[in-house]
């Protein structure tokens, strides 16, 4: 099970911290980056579907599994600016191509916030702090709301 969580806000200490403590963290961020290859590269190949470059889809999938840009930037090594730029382009193409895909509902993947689907409830969960998890065997991605606690799950699909 890989924990999304932590490994955001790992990476959102990483800057705070150097030496050995931020050389472990850094190892700890590739070895997910490992793990979870498999999966990204599907997920990278639908969005890829809509016109998105290489690197654009891969962003994408991270970011649909709930990786915060600042992970997203270490996983695949590159800045966190160069992440924000990739995630516009990626959002300008989605909307783009939204009328012709039915992926609208399903994904929050350029959204910077989980907004929980209970219609007593719609509060945004900031990505960074969602107790989001994602299980590569199962292929089932989690998250659980921070004001009612409803836990979601979806299957993701390729």
């Amino acid at each position: 099970m890989v924990n999304i969580e932590t490994i955001n806000q790992k990476a959102n200490a990483i800057n705070a911290e150097s030496g050995e403590l931020g050389d472990k963290k850094r190892q700890h961020i590739e070895n997910m980056t490992d793990e979870i290859e498999h999966t990204i590269d599907s997920l990278s190949v639908l969005w890829s579907h809509l016109g998105l470059s290489d690197r654009e889809a891969e962003v994408a999938a991270y970011r649909e599994l709930g990786f915060t840009n600042r992970s997203i930037g270490y996983m695949i090594g590159i800045s966190t600016n160069t992440v924000n730029e990739y995630t516009r382009r990626a959002k300008q193409k989605y909307r783009t191509a939204q009328a012709l895909v039915t992926r609208e509902e399903d994904s929050q993947a350029l959204s910077k916030n989980w907004i929980c689907p209970k219609p007593t409830c719609g509060h945004e969960t900031k990505r960074a702090y969602a107790d989001s998890r994602y299980n590569p065997k199962a292929k089932i991605s989690k998250w659980r709301c921070q004001k009612c606690h409803t836990e979601y799950q979806r299957k993701i699909r390729w």
